[in-house]
């Protein structure tokens, strides 16, 4: 396998200035208007859209913005109560057909592409657990500083799922995608109940869930497993159909309380609260989806903490 890293978080959101408004104004990232000018963006990889990318780090968050209501973007947008949401996950490879060979010859399957070569390779949900993921070759593109934006979000810590089983994403993340999965002394780490584990922040105390971890690149993809059938984690799970769903992104922000604080400014949601700069310069903070197009948003500075 030849995986590099996390390529691109796709959402699909109403307009681009509330885009702007989301990632320009509330996390202080940049449009890339080499690849997706200003004001109009680019045309969508997603049909019938038109996309602006925000880099953040190696990668960079995607936003479509649908044509008309009638098209597949439109109505995952109207039934998302026309604020978004995550759309899919796009995953980098430096040998793109020996990799899509590989993956079919471990029974995952591609939807078809009836543009040809030039349309977007997407996996079969029904054979990646429900999840919509694009495989694309890796570009080696890097933003230029001027898209970098302010500096209060350096990279994407990771990318968040709810799943059933950890068996499951074990299989399909580690023994199909070739992902190392990140291994931990128990009551530390990576499939454990997060809230006992050392490392990790404490979450909602009614929000039982096991934490799986798949390093991809500077990027973690972070697994969630509710230990329940009535948290928070297990509601949106089997809202999203029961085998798994894409949650949340964590961006890396070495100043969490300045991150906090700027997009309390423009106008996103905070959930939670979290201790004062004084007693504490490591913090977990929390966006609720509704202020940021649909996506759940978690920023954190915790270390990645190893054997």
């Amino acid at each position: 396998m030849a995986i590099t890293r996390v390529h691109h978080v796709s959402q699909i959101g109403p307009d681009f200035e509330e885009a702007q408004k989301v990632y320009v104004a509330g996390m202080g990232l940049a449009v890339d208007q080499h690849r997706s000018p200003l004001p109009g963006g680019r045309p969508g990889d997603i049909e019938g859209t038109s996309s602006m990318e925000f880099p953040i780090g190696e990668m960079f968050i995607e936003v479509s913005v649908p044509a008309n209501s009638d098209s597949a973007a439109g109505k995952f947008l109207a039934e998302r109560n026309g604020v978004g949401g995550m759309h899919h996950v796009a995953f980098a490879s430096d040998d793109l057909e020996a990799d899509v060979k590989d993956l079919q010859a471990k029974g995952l399957r591609f939807l078809s592409r009836p543009d040809g070569d030039a349309s977007p390779l997407y996996f079969d949900p029904e054979t990646t657990l429900g999840l919509l993921m694009e495989l694309v070759a890796d570009d080696g593109y890097y933003p230029h500083p001027s898209y970098r934006g302010v500096g209060l979000a350096t990279g994407m810590a990771h990318v968040g799922i709810a799943a059933r089983s950890e068996e499951e994403v074990t299989d399909l993340f580690s023994h199909k995608f070739g992902l190392g999965k990140l291994e931990r002394p128990e009551g530390s780490g990576a499939g454990t109940p997060i809230s006992e584990r050392g490392d990790a922040p404490q979450r909602e105390a009614d929000d039982d869930v096991t934490g799986v971890e798949f390093p991809c690149g500077g990027t973690i993809v972070e697994i969630s497993v509710p230990n329940d059938d009535v948290s928070g984690t297990a509601r949106f799970l089997a809202s999203r159909g029961g085998l798994a769903a894409w949650h949340h992104i964590c961006p890396w922000a070495p100043d969490v309380h300045a991150f906090m604080d700027r997009g309390n400014a423009a106008g996103m949601r905070q959930l939670g609260s979290i201790p004062p700069k004084e007693e504490t310069t490591q913090a977990v903070g929390w966006f609720h989806p509704r202020s940021a197009l649909g996506t759940l948003i978690e920023v954190w500075n915790i270390p990645l903490r190893t054997p």
